[in-house]
């Protein structure tokens, strides 16, 4: 599990994710927070209605989402 969850920190970190200060990131170059991803998620919207709200999307940057909320809530990262 520790090798699975350093896997997850790695990917976090090589994504367009820039953390800032009292527990808020963003995504770089597509302007939307993680909250709010992880929040549209969290109320149905799916994966590909989001990326058509947000085209800059990836499927990686909705990936990276959802571990950084995961490795935050463990506080992992």
């Amino acid at each position: 599990m520790k090798t699975l969850i350093a896997s997850w920190e790695q990917e976090v970190k090589q994504s367009r994710i820039v953390a800032l200060p009292e527990d808020d990131a963003y995504l770089q170059e597509v302007g939307v927070k993680v909250w709010d991803v992880l929040r549209h998620l969290a109320n149905g919207l799916g994966e590909q209605s989001l990326r058509q709200t947000y085209p800059s999307l990836t499927q990686g940057d909705v990936r990276a989402c959802e571990l950084f909320g995961y490795l935050r809530a463990v506080r992992r990262l």
